[in-house]
């Protein structure tokens, strides 16, 4: 019962923020597969290390929570702005950035689990990583 109550009320919420955001439904729907098929590689990546902790699983839920709250606020905005007659994809662009963040953190836990990433993903991965850092960093 539990489980039916929350597909229900993600499936509710996805189509409420795509219908907001006049976006298609799809991409929105594909995150939060994304989403938690990256919640189930953290947990299998966690028993296959013996590196389970409620801490980091807490962690990891509260960042996840706090991405649907910012794609609220990233959803009102482009309301806001849609209304003032500005039309800019930002929603769009937000959230494929969230779903490349969440297949490159999928990549990552399944490489951990010993499966065979191919180098040339690998390395995208790595230059990613670099670029971001580097952009931390200055």
């Amino acid at each position: 019962m539990k489980i039916d109550a929350f597909i229900f009320l993600l499936g509710s919420l996805t189509g409420f923020i795509a219908y907001l955001a006049g976006l298609n439904f799809e991409i929105i729907m594909l995150w939060l597969i994304l989403l938690v098929l990256d919640l189930i590689s953290g947990l299998l990546k966690a028993f296959r290390t013996r590196h389970f902790s409620s801490h980091c699983m807490r962690l990891g839920l509260t960042k996840k929570a706090a991405e649907v709250i910012l794609l609220c606020a990233v959803v009102s905005g482009q309301r806001i702005l849609s209304i003032n007659g500005f039309e800019i994809p930002l929603l769009e662009i937000f959230v494929c950035a969230l779903c490349f963040k969440e297949f490159g953190s999928i990549l990552e836990n399944c490489n951990t689990m010993g499966v065979k990433i191919p180098e040339i993903i690998m390395k995208w991965l790595r230059i990613l990583d670099d670029q971001i850092n580097n952009n931390d960093d200055s």
